[in-house]
């Protein structure tokens, strides 16, 4: 923890974990080549969240710019933590992440485990003293399973689970040792844990893995058998139909672009895997190279194809077909008469309602019109969680109405960064009565202010995701009376413009509450915010200070029984921001010392910003009631500009800390019946003596 400002320390070379304030607090500089985890009470997080980053360095930096000084956030991967065993294991990111400097080569220091660079931590390094090692083990190779491919296709060998009894770290060496023309087969990452090779002959082939320790003892060979069986199977495709017909329709389907890569000759198998409740339609000519189908009834139609060459089957080739005729009711139902989710979206016309009966569906969905979905019995959209920034449904680009989304669960968005359950992005739907869950983000809003101005998002569960609903760039959505819980991350976040109402929300055990980061500028009012790690938290875009935008409004809110803070304004924000008819309550649960509190405005700087504090309840806190973060005591300024006046304040640690008692501000108990914040009579006032004369509902503050 470096105090003064103007000095910059030298800290490279280290590991830091699971230290209680942060890892490195030092104004934003003088280290480099450290790895950071777990530090600021914020558990195994990931460098993808602000929140994380921050916590490591006592309120600096952000997801890119810790990066540029060549620190890590991440496992070390201790041998036995618990067990004071700080060696590190193989695959440790800190072996060879130290600084490239020659004065901290480590290659003559065991029991360091790199080859090329300093590790960091007291275990590798010039400065380490050298331990005296046991009797050295011999390292244990593991090839991986024995595999099925077919010829010309790409095999993955995976020797990653070859372990070192002494946890030195390994070298690989691949080789093939049997099969037809082995000599001429080239293995690509031969020397890594994984490689890959592609083997074009049938047969059965045999590749050897040997690894070596840092001191040049082998291992046994693991060998891992390839079976390439001399038939490969075909593939069914079936040409381009019109997908929009009529009832009364005759089509005709066409297998012939099927193909068998050996050049064996096939068989056709059509099946009508589906059709309308009122169709009695069947294939002709199933078994031809073509079929046909006579469309007898309004719905949507799956017709599937698997080809044979006598030795092996393909996987189905399938084709949707949907009458395209009005729906006299304006009502489409899967499945009684659409096979899919997506196919009765597309049969639809604008305003027709998709009714979907109880079912998993394992669909990516494009809502590429104004319809509403509606769900019976909880049905489950699944996205399967594929790689990437995919979305279980996306809704783009259809301006200031959307049509509605109701009654499902939604899960499954991609794995990365950018998935969600159900992406928004320049439309205004309202989703409404849903189970969101197992998303990367559950819901997304995005877009200008014209076109998502009329999004309600309302009265839906929203649980167990990285983030719960993200609003970003110029976004003004609705969101009210939703439960907002157990998402890992932040349960309502705010970038970019973003200007969202958030109000009368359930908000609970998540890490942040609302987390605002400028230039965004919602309102959030009426909501109950509790047993999140922190309450509401408003970040700065960057350390960088740019420019302000509209007032940040926090009015009406139960902000009670979160662990560290209650609401954190940190220091380099420049928007104005108003806090007032609150009841901000027994925050700081965890009782730390720093950075913690009912409101603490500053940190790690002190603010330089304007704040309205006015007719808040703030009681019971841990730390202090309002805490106006100055600075190192050795070291202070002004801090943040303090517009108080009109709260009650009432067993607080101390009530003021570092700035002064507003001028209609009072010391006295607020006189709460229950403080239970889903009690029915919860943060209510007590009448007559002892209490104030009016009974306290949420959001009201003082009166």
């Amino acid at each position: 923890f470096m105090q003064d400002p103007k000095k910059t320390p030298d800290v490279r070379n280290n590991i830091f974990v699971d230290n209680v304030e942060a890892g490195v607090r030092s104004h934003g500089r003088g280290y480099a080549y450290n790895l950071f985890y777990k530090n600021g009470g914020v558990g195994a997080c990931t460098p993808e969240y602000l929140w994380c980053v921050r916590a490591q360095f006592g309120g600096y930096e952000d997801e890119h710019s810790f990066t540029k000084s060549h620190n890590i956030i991440a496992d070390p991967l201790f041998r036995d933590e618990k067990g004071h065993d700080f060696h590190l294991r193989p695959g440790s990111p800190a072996i060879d992440a130290g600084d490239p400097n020659p004065a901290f080569d480590d290659k003559n220091f065991p029991p360091s485990l790199g080859k090329k660079r300093n590790d960091l931590g007291v275990y590798g390094g010039p400065h380490t003293i050298a331990e005296k090692r046991g009797p050295n083990h011999r390292p244990r190779a593991d090839a991986g399973k024995d595999m099925v491919v077919y010829a010309g296709k790409r095999v993955v060998l995976d020797g990653s689970k070859s372990l070192d009894p002494d946890g030195d770290a390994l070298t690989y060496h691949w080789s093939v040792v049997s099969g037809p023309s082995r000599n001429s087969i080239r293995i690509v990452g031969k020397d890594k844990a994984k490689a890959s090779l592609v083997v074009k002959k049938p047969g059965t082939y045999t590749v050897q893995l040997v690894v070596k320790d840092r001191w040049g003892l082998s291992s046994k060979p693991a060998k891992v058998r390839i079976k390439v069986p001399s038939n490969r199977p075909p593939k069914a495709a079936i040409s381009d139909v019109i997908s929009t017909v009529s009832v009364g329709d005759s089509i005709t389907l066409y297998g012939s672009p099927s193909s068998d890569p050996d050049g064996d000759k096939l068989s056709y198998h059509w099946r009508l895997a589906f059709k309308p409740s009122k169709s009695n339609a069947v294939l002709g000519n199933a078994n031809g190279k073509e079929c046909t189908l006579q469309i007898d009834a309004d719905g949507g139609y799956a017709v599937e194809l698997v080809v044979s060459d006598g030795k092996a089957k393909s996987e189905p080739a399938v084709v949707y077909i949907n009458t395209k005729a009005t729906s006299s009711s304006g009502i489409r139902r899967v499945p009684q008469d659409y096979p899919t989710i997506q196919s009765a979206i597309d049969a639809a016309q604008p305003g027709d309602n998709i009714v979907v009966e109880k079912g998993h569906y394992k669909e990516l969905i494009s809502l590429d019109k104004s319809v509403n979905l509606i769900g019976k019995d909880w049905p489950v959209i699944d996205g399967g969680s594929p790689n990437g920034n995919r979305n279980t449904i996306s809704i783009f680009y259809l301006g200031d109405r959307a049509g509605k989304i109701e009654g499902f669960v939604i899960t499954g968005g991609g794995t990365g960064e950018l998935g969600h359950g159900i992406n928004i992005w320049d439309s205004s739907p309202e989703i409404v009565n849903n189970k969101i869950t197992g998303n990367h983000h559950g819901i997304g809003i995005h877009g200008s202010e014209s076109q998502t101005g009329r999004t309600k998002v309302h009265g839906n569960l929203i649980y167990d995701n990285m983030v719960g609903i993200g609003n970003g760039k110029d976004s003004h959505a609705h969101i009210y009376q939703n439960k907002v819980y157990d998402n890992k991350v932040v349960g309502i976040g705010c970038r970019g413009k973003a200007a969202p109402i958030i109000e009368h929300n359930l908000i609970y055990n998540n890490h942040l509450g609302v987390g605002v980061r400028e230039v965004s500028a919602p309102v959030v009012r009426g909501n109950k915010i509790f047993d999140n790690v922190d309450g509401l938290v408003v970040g700065p875009l960057s350390t960088v200070k740019s420019f302000a935008f509209d007032d940040i409004v926090i009015q009406g809110n139960l902000i009670a029984k979160n662990h560290h803070i209650g609401i954190n304004i940190t220091s380099f924000n420049l928007s104005k921001v108003i806090i007032t008819d609150n009841v901000i309550d027994s925050n700081n649960l965890d009782g730390r010392r720093f950075r913690a509190g009912g409101v603490v405005l500053g940190y790690p700087e002190p603010g330089t910003f304007s704040v309205v504090v006015r007719k808040n309840i703030i009681s019971n806190n841990k730390g202090g009631g309002i805490i106006n973060y100055l600075g190192p005591e050795d070291f202070q300024t002004k801090g943040a500009k303090i517009e108080n006046d009109l709260n009650r304040l009432w067993n607080n640690t101390v009530d003021f800390l570092d700035c002064k008692k507003g001028p209609g501000d009072v010391v006295a108990d607020p006189g709460f019946v229950s403080t239970d914040p889903l009690a029915k009579d919860g943060y209510l006032f007590k009448k007559g003596p002892g209490g104030p004369d009016k009974v306290y509902y949420q959001g009201a503050g003082l009166r």
